[in-house]
């Protein structure tokens, strides 16, 4: 099982690293903390299983280098990279907000798969919200395995 782990922040990386380690003994894990590494793993690799973060940095923050730009749609670029490859990699977004905006619009998480495909042309198995030390976005995130 390959996976990439789209996700700048340091605690919520641990927790899916940990969360896929548990379900999928021997998975193979890569980590990218910002819109460029992310790309380049897209570029090189297929994935098994994607999850990603809505909001990432442009690119990783190098010492003595201007510092990254938030992008808060950055995951919208990274779904747009797989469907103009036509990869049909899994992909879940975690997030730590309630609605994920596309297009200039916010849908809610349960909704946004939807908008995903129809406006985008993109595959989303399921929008998960993320809060930190609640357990409910690993019971979600279980739900929605079990349908791919």
């Amino acid at each position: 099982m390959k996976v990439l782990i789209i996700e700048d922040d340091d605690y919520k990386a641990n927790d899916l690293t940990s969360y896929t380690k548990e379900k999928y003994s021997g998975a193979n894990i890569k980590v990218a903390v910002s819109l460029a590494e992310a790309i380049d793993y897209i570029d090189n690799y297929t994935f098994d299983l994607i999850f990603i973060d809505m909001a990432i940095p442009s690119h990783t923050a190098e010492q003595g280098e201007g510092a990254p730009m938030s992008l808060l749609t950055g995951g919208v670029d990274i779904l747009l990279e797989l469907s103009e490859m036509e990869r049909t990699d899994v992909c879940i977004v975690i997030t730590q907000y309630p609605s994920v905006e596309i297009s200039g619009e916010h849908y809610p998480l349960e909704k946004a798969p939807e908008k995903f495909k129809s406006l985008l042309n993109c595959d989303v198995l399921a929008c998960i919200y993320y809060v930190v030390d609640d357990p409910r976005w690993g019971e979600d995130l279980e739900k929605a395995l079990k349908l791919k």
